[in-house]
């Protein structure tokens, strides 16, 4: 039976893990030291994302079978443990939060993309027949719902839709959320994709996300996962250790 320290490499800065077209099965977690992605067209570089500890990668080739779509280089000497489709398999059947994660990463891209596209159609650079039919609409500054208020920093987050996602950067794909707690979140508490904020029946709501490890908490109240809990203007809500008010507008 294979260790898992068996599966683990040390890595120095400046050495490259895989380029861009490589063929290749294997994922891999970082555990220590930052991997940079990047992509080369016309022979330029365009780095999109630097990777930390926690963060994984090359998931993409290992689920489609297909070549690498970017290149993976060791930005600060790393430890990474490497996970084939073996692995990956058998790591699923017993921890369901890593298909969650991956779930959640491919829902944010996507989420991005729309929201990509609903500003190149705002700004005149496609039209409305090339526009995708299901982009929601965003509600813009005079239709204001609302504020999430730091109650250390006094920084504002606005609430400008029905909907919207609390957390912190993705340094995997660097998609943020609709209100980015990652400036105020210095113990990194927050998950990516930590709860929703919901307005609906003229009434608020928070949901906290499935698998969030820092917890969620409205006037010092843990929230159930996945159960939407009311709140009121004046409410304090802890995401993680980052402590806001709310204020509504409507």
């Amino acid at each position: 039976m294979t260790r898992i320290e068996d599966k683990i490499l040390k890595c120095p800065a400046g050495e490259l893990i895989f380029a861009e077209g490589d063929h290749g099965e294997i994922m891999y977690v970082i555990i220590s030291g930052k991997v940079a992605i990047y992509r080369t067209v016309e022979g330029n570089r365009i780095d999109l994302a630097t990777l930390e500890k926690g963060d994984f990668f090359g998931e993409m080739a290992l689920l489609e079978r297909q070549p690498r779509t970017a290149s993976a280089e060791i930005a600060e000497d790393v430890e990474i443990l490497q996970i084939s489709p073996a692995d990956f398999d058998e790591m699923l059947k017993r921890n369901t939060e890593i298909a969650i994660r991956i779930m959640r990463k491919y829902s944010q891209r996507l989420r991005h993309m729309h929201r990509l596209l609903e500003e190149q159609y705002r700004s005149g650079e496609i039209h409305l027949e090339t526009a995708s039919p299901h982009i929601p609409k965003t509600k813009g500054a005079d239709s204001l719902l609302g504020n999430l208020k730091s109650v250390e920093r006094g920084n504002l987050f606005p609430i400008n839709s029905e909907q919207v996602l609390v957390g912190r950067r993705d340094a995997a794909t660097g998609i943020s959320p609709d209100i980015d707690l990652t400036d105020e979140d210095i113990l990194n508490s927050v998950s990516r994709q930590h709860a929703w904020l919901d307005y609906r029946d003229g009434c608020f709501y928070v949901t906290e996300e499935v698998g969030v490890g820092g917890g969620t908490f409205i006037n010092e109240n843990r929230l159930v996962p996945g159960r939407p809990e009311p709140i009121q203007s004046g409410d304090q809500i802890r995401f993680g250790y980052v402590l806001l008010a709310f204020y509504p507008r409507v």
